[in-house]
């Protein structure tokens, strides 16, 4: 995929395809997480890997966001 986000259709579908994985990753995390097998620390990081897979989710904006903070700090 091109690093700038472009109106093709084939890039659209992957991006889409790409955050609904990653929800379903979050989503299988926070079910896990909810077992009562595990012990505490272990289900914080499980938790922790859900809320990683939740902002992969949003990685386009947040590395937009990212972008224009870098690219202000660099010009005089």
């Amino acid at each position: 995929m091109p690093r700038f986000a472009t109106d093709c259709p084939r890039c659209k579908q992957a991006r889409r395809l790409a955050s609904f994985c990653f929800a379903a990753f979050a989503l299988a995390f926070i079910v896990s997480a909810m077992d009562d097998t595990l012990d505490p620390a272990r289900q914080g990081i499980v938790l922790l890997c859900a809320m990683m897979a939740g902002l992969a989710i949003l990685r386009h904006p947040i590395a937009r966001v990212v972008q224009r903070l870098m690219g202000k700090g660099h010009r005089s």
